[in-house]
């Protein structure tokens, strides 16, 4: 039997969503509109993409105890593939 305190199973994917979507945004108080977060949560903003790298954001759900990664998609396959091609 599930734990009665866990989230619906759909609350996943419609925070991914929202943390993709919320990526697209220009300014900081955008995104935590978007992604429904509190602008002292937000630990890392990155809103511009280059040619490196996508924009993203890192910000903390402190109700479900998780960090949130949200990041812009691409069409651009040079893009795409820099993830791959990056070194720590």
């Amino acid at each position: 039997m599930p734990h009665t305190s866990a989230p619906p199973k759909i609350h996943y994917p419609a925070q991914a969503t929202d943390a993709a979507n919320a990526a697209y945004c220009p300014v900081k108080s955008e995104l935590c509109a978007a992604a429904g977060v509190k602008e002292a949560d937000v630990l890392i903003f990155e809103p511009q993409t280059t040619t490196t790298r996508p924009a993203y954001a890192v910000w903390v759900d402190k109700e479900n105890k998780r960090i949130i990664w949200g990041f812009r998609g691409t069409t651009d396959l040079n893009v795409s593939c820099s993830p791959a091609l990056a070194t720590s």
